[in-house]
């Protein structure tokens, strides 16, 4: 077994959820301030946030925008940090066999429950057998059954679990700090939502109303020394993002979540307040039906992407709160990032590479798009102005958020917008690209080379050879995949003055919540 001490990593930051341009407060300018100011010792935090579905659980294994909360009740087995390490949470150490398909983690001990009952390996079994059951439909069920089965995971004594995968998986640790994977006492069904689940968290559940708010408090018994600090957090779904920022101006709110660069604008400069963006792997994607005409040619998908001027994109949409895209869905901030670049904006390559494809003329096509994220339907028609010296003629049409994904899914669109927030790892290549079930994608395209490149880079012996292959699967996906990633987004949020050490993520589902206290005055 080759030992992983607990403060090494395993793997990096990384299913699509509406993206936010969600944000996280940066602890660069945040600190500094807030050493200077006596904290309080406890009292309520109140944040605005998206809005969650009315009927959505907050079992995390079900839950999509509910994530946001979810630091606040439990804990998991691993946290990734902001500089992309994997830290212990509930695992304190792990270990693996050379071929990676057996993962041994130790257990913290001394951990409760919120309802008194000790935290063991058993609670750490039922959690991922949850997962691993597809009718509970958790966003981490295709990344997890890739290498894992039902009956590989097995209690041994209270506080060690062992993992006997199916396939090399090079970066469990990694992919078991999802907010799916919140652990989840040993009774919790296994084929329905848990109505009032119970973490191990720093805080408590009180109230919870979908889609409404949660209201929670300290949980006076929490492993970490000393934490959390505050009294009470409340949770309030607001669903437009300019509400969110009247509502911290006029004192309803501490902290506010998922903003935009536009309406951040605001406050930016209000002293009252603490701005900050840190870069991440977000990505608002212009997809394409590799199996249909005209995107079926690479040299049309290659027009398509060169006819992008990302470098205008981010000044006029992003406002610089962006950086531009490569067209494959790991980032710069990934330690897998492989330092592909972005294509040029070049209009006579992608003119001449139409002519090759058969349309000297150029190609009609319809851009779909929606309200689904911030900035959709704004680069959706930047798009259409920037295409059309190259001939790609762009009629955007722009269709209800309300069943959007369903439609996407159901293959009704040929050209969408599509957005995707950070995942571990190599997570979202296998997530966009890869079949769900007996179906592809939405894109069609799972070419045999990507799934060669795919399982070589996820079985490499060790991490130098893992990152070239990595490397050369991105390679590939920029130049023949279906999408144009122009951006990777930052996150931003604020809070005002009075919120001491918020730390930043990249992937904005990764909050947390015990070490923030409230300033005095």
């Amino acid at each position: 077994m080759r030992k992983t001490a607990s403060s090494v990593s395993n793997g990096a930051l990384s299913r699509r959820r509406t993206l936010q341009l969600a944000g996280l407060s940066g602890v660069a300018a945040a600190l500094p301030a807030a050493r200077s100011r006596a904290a309080t010792g406890g009292g309520t935090l109140r944040v605005g946030m998206e809005a969650s579905g009315p009927s959505e659980p907050i079992d995390p294994v079900g839950g999509y925008s509910t994530q946001t909360f979810t630091h606040a009740l439990f804990d998991r087995l691993t946290w990734i940090s902001p500089d992309q390490s994997v830290v212990p949470e509930l695992a304190t150490t792990w270990e693996h066999s050379a071929d990676f398909k057996e993962w041994t983690f130790s257990l913290r001990q001394g951990v409760q429950f919120h309802d008194g009952r000790p935290f063991t390996a058993r609670d750490v079994v039922r959690t991922f057998q949850r997962i691993l059951n597809a009718k509970l439909g958790s966003q981490s069920y295709r990344i997890l059954s890739l290498s894992l089965d039902p009956d590989g995971i097995a209690a041994n004594g209270d506080h060690t679990v062992k993992f006997s995968c199916k396939a090399p998986f090079w970066n469990l640790p990694a992919i078991a700090s999802d907010t799916h994977a919140s652990i989840v006492p040993e009774d919790s069904p296994l084929d329905a939502y848990i109505a009032h689940p119970v973490g191990t968290g720093p805080f408590k559940l009180e109230n919870f109303q979908a889609g409404n708010h949660l209201f929670t408090t300290r949980n006076e018994h929490y492993w970490r020394t000393g934490y959390p600090k505050l009294d009470a957090i409340r949770f309030f779904n607001v669903a437009d993002v300019t509400q969110r920022i009247a509502g911290m101006i006029s004192g309803q709110f501490d902290l506010i979540l998922s903003l935009t660069p536009v309406v951040v604008q605001s406050i930016r400069n209000d002293r009252r307040f603490t701005v900050a963006s840190i870069k991440s792997g977000n990505c608002l994607n212009l997809n394409m039906r590799a199996d249909r005409k005209p995107f079926d040619d690479n040299r049309v998908r290659q027009a398509v992407k060169l006819a992008c001027n990302r470098g205008e994109l981010i000044k006029q949409i992003w406002l610089d709160e962006a950086i531009e895209g490569s067209d494959q869905p790991i980032s710069p901030v990934s330690r897998i990032w492989g330092g592909i670049k972005p294509p040029p904006y070049d209009i006579a390559r992608a003119k001449q590479l139409l002519a090759e494809a058969g349309y000297a003329n150029g190609i009609d096509v319809t851009l779909v798009t929606s309200t689904i994220a911030p900035g959709s339907v704004e680069q959706a028609e930047a798009y259409q102005q920037q295409a059309a010296p190259a001939g790609i003629r762009v009629k955007v049409q722009q269709v209800p958020a309300t069943g959007y994904y369903y439609n996407v899914d159901a293959g009704k669109f040929d050209f969408w917008v599509e957005s995707w927030a950070m995942r571990p790892d190599d997570s979202l290549l296998f997530l966009e690209y890869a079949p769900r079930g007996a179906e592809l994608a939405p894109t069609q395209w799972y070419p045999q080379e990507f799934q060669a490149l795919f399982e070589a880079a996820r079985t490499a012996p060790d991490e130098k050879s893992r990152l070239a292959r990595f490397t050369a699967l991105e390679k590939f996906v920029s130049e023949q995949g279906p999408s144009v990633s122009p951006v990777y987004i930052n996150v931003v949020d604020a809070h005002t003055k009075k919120v001491l050490y918020y730390r930043p993520n990249p992937m904005f589902y990764y909050r947390t919540y015990y070490q923030l206290e409230l300033a005095e005055g």
